[in-house]
This record gives C-alpha cells, sequence and structure tokens, in this order.
C-alpha cells in the first residue's frame, strides 16, 4: 500500500518464488483479513471480473461506534471522492453504486459488534457507509468523532476495527474461505465484555 516500506505482494513473490502473483482486490490500511491472490495474471482477471459482477461474497466484522436502532441495515448510497476533505462522501446524484448490509452481533456498553455484507468494493465504503448512519467504524480516525477517538484508546484499540472475515467465489467449484478475528481485536472485545 501507500507509504510502506516493505509490501505485502512483494515479500510473497519471494517466500514463494513465483513472480506472477497478482493481487485480485486490496484491503484498506489496517484492516485485517482474508486478501485474495491469484497465482497469474489470466486468473487475476478472471477473478477481477468476477468482482465486477458481483459474484464475490465478502463478509466483514466491524466495531460501530454507538448501537444502530435496528438489527439489521440495509444502505445503498452512491460514494464520491471529496478531494478537499480527503476522504468518500454519500452522495444522492453522482458517485459509485454501493450497497452493504449491517447485522448487528452484539451490543456493549457504548458500541456494537456487526457483520457487514458488501456486494460492491468501493474504496472506504464500509467506513462511509457506517458514517452516514452515525456510527462510524471504531478506530477509524478519518470518519470518526474525537469523543470516540479518546474512547478507544481507553479500551486497547490501537487501529480501526475492520477484519474482513469471509470471502467466497466459484471458479470451476465453490471455494469459501473464513479467518478468525486477530488477537488485538479479540483483546479489544475481551475489554469491553469487562467495560461497565
Amino acid at each position: 500500500g501507500t507509504n510502506q516500506n516493505t509490501d505485502f505482494l512483494s515479500s510473497l513473490k519471494s517466500s514463494l518464488g513465483n513472480n506472477s502473483l497478482t493481487l485480485v482486490h486490496r484491503l484498506d490500511k489496517n484492516t485485517s483479513g482474508c486478501l485474495l491472490v491469484a497465482k497469474n495474471y489470466h486468473t487475476a482477471s478472471h477473478l477481477g471480473k468476477i468482482f465486477g459482477e458481483r459474484e464475490i461474497k465478502k463478509k466483514y466484522y466491524a466495531l460501530l461506534c454507538g448501537h444502530p436502532k435496528k438489527d439489521i441495515i440495509e444502505i445503498e448510497s452512491k460514494i464520491i471522492k471529496d478531494s478537499h476533505l480527503r476522504k468518500m462522501v454519500i452522495s444522492a446524484d453522482s458517485g459509485k453504486d454501493a450497497y452493504s448490509k449491517i447485522t448487528l452481533v452484539k451490543k456493549f456498553r457504548d458500541y456494537s459488534l456487526a457483520e457487514i455484507e458488501i456486494e460492491t468494493g468501493r474504496t472506504h465504503q464500509i467506513r462511509a457507509h457506517a458514517a452516514s448512519i452515525g456510527h462510524p467504524v471504531a478506530g477509524d480516525k478519518k470518519y470518526i468523532t474525537q469523543e470516540y477517538n479518546v474512547m478507544n484508546k481507553l479500551i486497547g484499540l490501537n487501529r480501526i476495527f475492520l477484519h474482513s472475515f469471509y470471502l467466497s467465489f466459484y471458479l470451476n467449484e465453490q471455494y469459501n474461505f473464513t479467518i478468525d478475528l486477530p488477537n488485538d481485536l479479540k483483546e479489544v472485545l475481551s475489554t469491553l465484555e469487562n467495560y461497565v
């Protein structure tokens, strides 16, 4: 990614001895989870088309600030880059279509753990959509209020709480990948369990 000394793909190419490895999609900086890498350009191109046709299922865990009013929220709004604010914003009439489905998993005192399924993979999609309903992703310094920045430090959150835990697609056969929350995010949830 941008401004990184060592990049993931170069390290992977070196360790596997395969210079044809190609990233099929990206994750935002400091977002953990499943990342799809193709062994060659031909497969990457095919998988890229599947992504474009919204045939790859992606699910994330996100810790949201506050408590959404409903257990399931579907957001279908366009996203456009605001160069002045240097972030993505919701737009009624211009931008790229984006769909996110937010399902509440568990409520904590000041936060909510949610599962978020996206059909599109727009830049900062989950972050912008969550912020647009008044419940930004915890640890997200770009879309969050100062009040939550202080609270995030109290619960030991040192990065954005966004984790791509599930990836599913069909390529000659069905593939389903699931990855557990990393330890740093598990520790945050453990802290929240005792945070009364």
